[in-house]
């Protein structure tokens, strides 16, 4: 469960590369996706009247931020879990802990929200 000002900091998952996928059992989530350079290349509201899921290919810098109350998700990645290789954390972007990611409002002004190009690598499921 994540509550309303979560920060996840924005992660891929490289080495080695894995897949994740995500359903919203309950509340809303909404679910960005980074070029390299930390610009948003999509962000999509995730749960409730919204998609219900997606799935992210391996490789894609992505985060999630909780835009309702409280979010409960259910979240799958091929094994095994190794905790000290799961996540590749962006460099351009705070870490978690980090006093300035409190609230919801830590990634505004992050990218121009720009529409998905045709080879983007983020399935939503519906």
């Amino acid at each position: 469960m994540l509550i309303e000002g979560a920060y996840v900091g924005p992660h891929r998952h490289l080495k080695p590369p894995k897949s994740e996928s995500f359903l919203i059992l309950e509340g809303e989530l909404a679910l960005l996706a980074f070029d390299d350079s930390g610009g948003v290349l999509t962000t999509t509201v995730l749960g409730r009247k919204a998609v219900p899921g997606a799935d992210i290919a391996a490789g894609i810098w992505h985060t999630l931020v909780v835009v309702s109350p409280h979010a409960v998700i259910f979240e799958v990645k091929p094994g095994p879990y190794d905790p000290i290789s799961d996540k590749d954390f962006a460099a351009w972007a705070p870490p978690e802990g980090d006093p300035g990611t409190a609230g919801p409002c830590h990634l505004r002004g992050r990218g121009d929200n720009r529409r998905p190009p045709e080879s983007s690598r983020c399935c939503l499921i519906s």
